[in-house]
C-alpha cells in the first residue's frame, strides 16, 4: 500500500473526526473572494482570551518564522496587528531560510510557542516531542481548513488521525524553462516533438527540448538536474520505480530494483550527455542556477523558492513545466507548516494567535512575496499568487503538480539519507564509464547506514 494512500486515509479520518466541513481534493478552485479586499476567513470566530499571567500581564509568546524579507515583513505586520488589537505580547523571531531555522531550533533543543517548519524535518520534532496536534485547537477557533486548504498539503502534515502542524505552503518540483532558448513554436515548425499544452509533457519531449536548446559552439547546455534524491526521484517514480524499499518503514533505498534501474537507464541518456548537461568543468567557476540566469542553461529543476531569485535577473524570460512523464505523472514536494510548541506555557493563547496568523489577508501577503505556493485553495487561485504580470506565466503548474507528489516515508530524514549517498549519486551522473547495476547496489547499501544501521554491514541484496 502506498504512503500516499495511507495519508489520504488519515486525512479522511481527520476530516470526519474534527472538522465541520468536507476536505477539498486539492487543485485550484476559482477565486471565491475579491482579491482587492482584505479578508480574514481563517481568523478565529471567538475573541482570543490572552489570559494574563500572575503578574497581570498577557502571556508572552514567541513566533518563529523564516522566509524572504517581504514574507518576514508580512509576518511582522500580523504580529503588530494582533498585539495592538488584543493587547497581546507576541514577539517575532526570524531566519532567512528553513534550514537555518531548523539548525537553530535543533541546537537549542527548544522551539518558539508557534513556529514554522519544513515538513521534511517533521519526524525529528515528533520524535523529540516538541510539537502538539493543532486540528482540534484550530477547529475550536473557527479555522475552516476543511474547505479552504488543499488536501494534498493536509496529507503532508497528517499523523494518524491528527494534524501535526497546519500547512502554510507547498511546492512540487518542476522544470524551470528559459523560454528564449526553448522555443516550442519554432520546434513545432521544424517538426519536432513538442507538448500540446503547458500542463504535461513526455520525457521524449523533454529530451527534444534539451537537444534543441543546447548550442555547443556557444557553450549553452540544455538541462541540469542536481545529483540528489530530490533531483532524481521524480524520474524514478515516473518510470515505475521506487525511491525507498518500503513506503512506511524503509530499510534502504530501492535504486537497484529492476523498475528503478530501468527508469534510470532512460533518464541517464539525457542527464549524462555532456552535450546536453553541464559537466564538472562547466561548473568549476559557476553554479547551475547562475548558468540558467546568465542564459547558458535552458532548463533546471527546482521548487517555487527559486522564482524570486530568477525574477531579479534582467533580460531573463522563464516559465515552468511539470516534471516530464516517463510512464505516469510523479514528482516530489516541499511543504511548510505552522506548528505549536508542546511545552508552551499557555496552549490556548498560542492557538489563539496561530488562528489569527492564518488570516487570508496574511496568506495573500505571503503569496505576493513569490517564494511559496499557498496551501490555501482560495489564495492559490488568486492573482496574489498567479501574478500574471510576472514570470512564470504557468504558475498554476505549481498548484496542479501537488496532485502528483509522492510523499516520503514517515520518520525518514531525507537530508541524512541524501548525505549518505551523495558520492554515489554524483558518480551516477558524472562517472565516465557507468556500471549501473553495481552503482545502484552501492547506493542502496550506503543508504542503510541511515535507514537501518543494524544491517549496514550486511551484503546488499539485489
Amino acid at each position: 500500500m502506498h504512503a500516499r494512500s495511507r495519508l489520504a486515509g488519515a486525512v479522511a479520518a481527520l476530516c470526519v473526526g474534527t472538522l465541520t466541513t468536507a476536505c477539498t481534493t486539492g487543485g485550484p478552485d476559482e477565486p471565491r473572494n475579491d482579491p482587492s479586499k482584505s479578508t480574514q476567513s481563517a481568523t478565529p470566530s471567538t475573541t482570543p482570551s490572552n489570559r494574563p499571567s500572575p503578574t497581570g500581564e498577557p502571556t508572552r509568546l514567541t513566533f518563529g518564522v523564516f522566509g524572504n524579507a517581504e514574507e518576514i515583513e508580512t509576518w511582522q505586520t500580523a504580529v503588530d496587528s494582533y498585539n495592538s488589537v488584543y493587547g497581546a505580547d507576541v514577539r517575532l523571531k526570524s531566519w532567512p531560510s528553513w534550514r537555518e531555522a531548523d539548525a537553530a531550533m535543533r541546537a537549542d533543543r527548544d522551539v518558539p510557542d508557534v513556529f514554522m517548519l519544513n515538513q521534511r524535518n517533521l519526524s525529528w520534532y515528533l520524535e523529540q516531542e516538541l510539537t502538539q496536534p493543532v486540528d482540534e485547537l484550530l477547529d475550536e477557533r473557527g479555522v475552516n481548513f476543511g474547505d479552504d486548504f488543499s488536501r494534498d498539503a493536509m496529507e503532508g502534515f497528517s499523523v494518524g488521525t491528527s494534524l501535526a502542524c497546519m500547512p502554510l505552503s507547498m511546492s512540487p518540483r518542476v522544470v524551470y524553462v528559459n523560454t528564449d532558448l526553448v522555443d516550442f513554436a519554432t520546434m513545432r515548425k521544424r517538426g519536432l516533438d513538442v507538448p500540446s499544452s503547458m500542463e504535461r509533457w513526455t520525457f521524449d519531449q523533454f529530451a527534444a527540448a534539451a537537444d534543441f536548446a543546447a548550442k555547443p559552439r556557444r557553450a549553452i547546455k540544455g538541462v541540469y538536474v542536481d545529483p540528489t534524491l530530490d533531483g532524481l526521484a521524480p524520474f524514478i517514480l515516473s518510470g515505475g520505480g521506487q525511491v525507498y524499499d518500503d513506503t512506511e518503514e524503509p530499510t534502504s533505498l530501492a535504486f537497484s530494483s529492476e523498475e528503478s534501474r530501468a527508469a534510470l537507464e532512460r533518464t541517464l541518456t539525457v542527464l549524462r550527455d555532456a552535450q546536453l548537461t553541464p559537466t564538472q568543468v562547466d561548473l568549476a567557476d559557476t553554479t547551475p542556477q547562475q548558468m540558467f540566469m546568465d542564459g547558458d542553461l535552458a532548463m533546471i529543476t527546482g521548487y517555487r523558492d527559486l522564482t524570486p531569485r530568477l525574477r531579479q535577473q534582467e533580460d531573463l524570460s522563464f516559465d515552468v513545466m511539470p516534471m516530464p512523464v516517463l510512464d505516469s505523472g510523479a514528482t516530489v514536494g516541499s511543504l511548510e507548516g505552522m506548528c505549536l510548541d508542546a511545552d508552551t506555557e499557555d496552549t490556548a493563547a498560542a492557538a489563539d494567535f496561530m488562528a489569527f496568523a492564518l488570516s487570508e489577508s496574511t496568506l495573500r501577503g505571503l503569496a505576493r512575496a513569490g517564494r511559496t505556493v499557498p496551501a490555501s485553495v482560495v489564495v492559490a487561485s488568486s492573482p496574489d499568487f498567479l501574478q500574471s504580470w510576472e514570470d512564470p506565466q504557468n504558475a498554476a503548474a505549481f498548484v496542479a503538480g501537488m496532485r502528483n507528489v509522492e510523499r516520503q516515508p514517515p520518520g525518514v530524514d531525507p537530508d541524512a539519507v541524501n548525505r549518505a549517498v551523495q558520492p554515489q549519486l554524483r558518480e551516477l551522473l558524472t562517472e565516465p564509464v557507468l556500471d549501473l547495476p553495481s552503482l545502484t547496489t552501492e547506493i542502496d547499501a550506503a543508504s542503510r547506514r541511515v535507514l537501518s544501521p543494524e544491517t549496514a554491514t550486511e551484503s546488499p541484496t539485489e
